[in-house]
C-alpha cells in the first residue's frame, strides 16, 4: 500500500551512536530506525481507513493521497528519538513550515494525528 513504482520505502541500516561504559564495554544508544517510521506510518493509515501512501526521498518521508497522488505532508526525522519536522505542500508548489516560527517538531504518533486533523495538509488534495 505504501509503495510508489520504482521507489523503496526505506533503506535498512542501523543508526546509533556508540558510548563506552566505565568498564570499556560499548553501549549502543539505538535511535529509531527509519524502517520503524515507514511501518508506523502504514499502521496509522491502515487504522484510519487507508488512502494515504508514502515514500522516502532525501531523508524525509513524503505522504500523498493514493487516489490523486497529491502531496499531503513531509516528515523529516530530527535525529532526536522519534521526533519529526512537519512540512506541508504550499500554494507555492514546495514544502513549507507549518508555522512562521521555524516549523513544528512532534513525536511521530502525534505528528500523524496532527496531519490527519489539520486542514492545511489537505488543501491541495
Amino acid at each position: 500500500m505504501f509503495r510508489l513504482p520504482g521507489r523503496s520505502i526505506c533503506k535498512s541500516g542501523t543508526r546509533g551512536k556508540v558510548n563506552h561504559a566505565l568498564e570499556g564495554t560499548p553501549i549502543y544508544d539505538r535511535r529509531m530506525q527509519h524502517d520503524d517510521i515507514a511501518a508506523r506510518i502504514e499502521a496509522f493509515d491502515h487504522a484510519n481507513g487507508g488512502g494515504v501512501g508514502s515514500y522516502k526521498d532525501k531523508g524525509a518521508y513524503h505522504l500523498y493521497l493514493l487516489d490523486t497522488e497529491a502531496p499531503i505532508a513531509r516528515l523529516k526525522p530530527t535525529g532526536n528519538g522519534d521526533e519529526v519536522w512537519l512540512g506541508y505542500w504550499s500554494h507555492r508548489r514546495k514544502w513549507e513550515d507549518v508555522d512562521d516560527m521555524g516549523g513544528v517538531v512532534l513525536p511521530l504518533d502525534d505528528a500523524l494525528e496532527f496531519i490527519a486533523n489539520e486542514s492545511i495538509f489537505w488543501t491541495w488534495t
